[in-house]
């Protein structure tokens, strides 16, 4: 059941992977589950009992016995201690009970640090005193973001070779001693005039989410694109005749090379690795797992294909008959478990073109897992293709069964 009240505040907080939370007087820990489940790291507290809950594991940490004992959590020192450092913004409840007046020193402690404070009322239920708080405080985790360049050399459709360093944006919790990995690879866009647009790519609330599942993430810019720029190595002809193995094969190839980089990382878990993308970088993410490449697990495709414009060429790619043989080859290949994402009304391939590309890739011996998701709603957008960004609800649930069932 959605929590209203709580969903209000988490409008201002922000979406689950980019905030800490801090609960004071978590009480029965009902709050902070529903928070956790949510997908948000949360640090409850209470004074008054032990306090834990089934559910909020593994986020949930016992701040009060980390700060000395209980009984005296809520003075002033005590307080100052767990405060003093690098708040960003405050969400506090209305704390005018009388006969529990302890909370408005802790009140007073977070407005005397520079915090932003929103008050409401309390809930109509008796509430000692919830504090949600965004914060960054030494001692407690911190979502890193750094860039890296890694040297790539691939081939062009034509065997031309290019060598260069990609932009590669790293996520990752400064806390963990080992993450296991996640490369993050974008899509290609219809239109070439794009794509200097593209900037260094980020995909920053999807790139937090991950971290949160416990992933160091690498999205590189790959070569031809944004920041890192450079010849168009991914170029696979024109409609009528697209060549588009050797564009995924410079796609992989540079996947390699940062999922090298990432495994050397003294903060990565080399032996337990995931490749995600979207689009073009989705159908890459097929393709580096028919290399099998050592350390990563499984892949997971979002809306991944080929030859799409949703505008002149709405639900018709060019060439799907060869990305259908493609993607059988990688079939072929292929020897770990793969998912496969893609909205109902996708404008770049339609709803059966992905069945097809599919059903292609088991038949020779790929193995995988196909879930229509739902059409884009209207508010969100017209066209599917973009639900990895855009409706992130709709596909968290299976790719974290995914993840489960897959050792993650």
């Amino acid at each position: 059941m959605t929590d209203l009240w709580l969903e209000r505040w988490l409008a201002r907080i922000g979406p689950a992977g980019s905030s800490r939370i801090l609960e004071l007087g978590c009480d029965d820990g009902r709050d902070t589950a529903y928070l956790a489940q949510r997908g948000y790291a949360v640090v409850a507290t209470d004074i008054s009992r032990a306090v834990g809950h089934k559910e909020i594991e593994p986020n949930f940490y016992a701040v009060a016995q980390r700060f000395g004992d209980r009984k005296r959590f809520f003075d002033k020192e005590s307080v100052d201690r767990l405060f003093g450092a690098k708040w960003r913004r405050v969400a506090v409840e209305e704390m005018t009970i009388d006969r529990y007046d302890k909370p408005k020193v802790v009140w007073e402690v977070v407005l005397g640090k520079g915090g932003e404070a929103m008050k409401t009322w309390a809930r109509k239920r008796i509430a000692l005193c919830s504090v949600l708080a965004l914060f960054a405080a030494d001692g407690f985790a911190k979502d890193v973001e750094e860039v890296v360049d890694v040297p790539v050399s691939v081939k062009n459709m034509y065997g031309r070779e290019f060598a260069q360093s990609v932009k590669v944006t790293v996520f990752r919790d400064d806390q963990r001693d080992k993450s296991p990995f996640l490369l993050l690879n974008h899509g290609r866009p219809a239109q070439s005039a794009d794509f200097v647009k593209m900037g260094r790519q980020r995909y920053t609330e999807s790139s937090r989410y991950f971290v949160s599942k416990g992933f160091a993430v690498f999205v590189p810019t790959r070569l031809g694109y944004g920041e890192t720029g450079g010849e168009d190595v991914e170029y696979s002809g024109t409609c009528t005749q697209k060549n588009y193995p050797p564009a995924y094969e410079a796609a992989a190839q540079q996947g390699i090379k940062v999922i090298e980089y990432a495994r050397a990382q003294p903060y990565v878990d080399a032996n337990r690795g995931l490749v995600v993308g979207q689009s073009m970088g989705g159908a890459a993410a097929i393709a580096l797992a028919a290399k099998n490449p050592p350390g990563v697990v499984a892949a997971v495709n979002f809306a991944g294909g080929g030859g799409g414009d949703p505008v002149g060429r709405a639900g018709n790619p060019c060439r799907a008959d060869l990305m259908e043989r493609l993607f059988a080859s990688y079939g072929s290949a292929a020897r770990m478990p793969t998912l496969w994402l893609y909205s109902e009304n996708d404008k770049y391939w339609g709803k059966d073109i992905p069945h097809e590309w599919f059903s292609a890739f088991q038949r020779k011996g790929g193995a995988g897992e196909f879930l229509q998701l739902p059409p884009l709603p209207p508010s969100l957008g017209q066209d599917g293709h973009l639900t990895f960004t855009r409706n992130a609800e709709a596909w968290r649930p299976a790719f974290e069964d995914f993840l489960r069932r897959h050792g993650f």
